[in-house]
């Protein structure tokens, strides 16, 4: 069994995507996210630079790329999600990119949580007027 849960998405250039991730510990144990630090990284290469991703955010510094849930406000266990914002894939080129979401749990090391890889698809309409 895998420690980190496969993460292979399918976006079309140009458009947004929300994927949720319930919070679960290694073991399928629901936990706490709360002091969790969440990355998403998207690269051509995985040997590429964090610098040369085309992707990186953090639940800190980007709370709208990455947000967390409470269980308390849904009835769930936490989550989060990972958001693909129309800007984000607009001008990345139709091919398979590799990815992942790492977290931090509180002051601990960094943990590959979701590994895989991001699809972009081209699109057939690309006009957004009607003039």
């Amino acid at each position: 069994m895998a420690d980190f849960i496969p993460f292979n998405v399918s976006v079309f250039r140009g458009d947004g995507r929300a994927i949720q991730f319930r919070g679960w510990n290694v073991g399928g144990v629901p936990t706490d996210i709360t002091s969790w630090t969440i990355f998403h990284t998207a690269k051509k290469r995985i040997e590429d630079s964090d610098n040369d991703a085309l992707i990186m955010r953090d639940s800190v510094n980007d709370p709208t790329a990455i947000v967390k849930y409470d269980s308390d406000a849904h009835g769930f266990p936490d989550s989060f999600t990972v958001n693909y914002l129309p800007a984000d894939t607009t001008d990345m080129n139709p091919r398979d990119y590799e990815q992942d979401v790492q977290i931090i749990q509180g002051s601990g090391a960094p943990r590959t949580y979701a590994f895989g890889t991001l699809n972009i698809k081209g699109d057939v309409t690309r006009r957004i007027t009607t003039a």
